[in-house]
């Protein structure tokens, strides 16, 4: 007696068949385009996303000539996930609060701030698929 899986279980068996493969390869990144269908996965290191479309990036905020300048830097995803949402540009945020929010399988989680500091610029958009190390937020630390 075979008992049959439904379209959705066959699926995450096949993504998983395929994600075992290319773990046990020395394949760098897959790409795979079919009618309504694009896949692409990819080792750190491997070439930039072709699922992601072009952005803008905005510039970083001008500091008045008489502030010190301050540390920024990139935020960036910590996995493979969609960007749901992302605080303004200019908000002030604390150490911990939620910078942006992704979602994967369904799931979200926040991404935080690594410290006290403000929002410069969003260099991904919101409902953007967005991959391990794509920058994010430019975020400037306060001190």
């Amino acid at each position: 007696m075979t008992i049959e899986k439904s379209p959705e279980v066959a699926a995450i068996d096949n993504a998983r068949a395929l994600i075992d493969g290319m773990l046990a390869s020395d394949w760098k990144e897959l790409h795979i385009a079919s009618d309504g269908l694009e896949i692409f996965i990819a080792r750190n290191g491997a070439g930039p996303n072709p699922m992601l479309g072009g952005y803008a990036v905005a510039e970083p905020a001008a500091s008045a000539p008489d502030e010190a300048p301050v540390a920024s830097r990139d935020i960036t995803a910590p996995h493979v996930a969609t960007l749901v949402s992302i605080v303004a540009v200019g908000t002030q945020v604390e150490a911990g609060a939620p910078l942006a929010v992704l979602s994967v399988l369904d799931e979200q989680e926040n991404l935080a701030a690594p410290c006290a500091g403000r929002v410069v610029a969003h260099l991904a958009g919101t409902g953007d698929l967005v991959e391990f190390g794509t920058p994010l937020v430019r975020f400037e630390e306060l001190g």
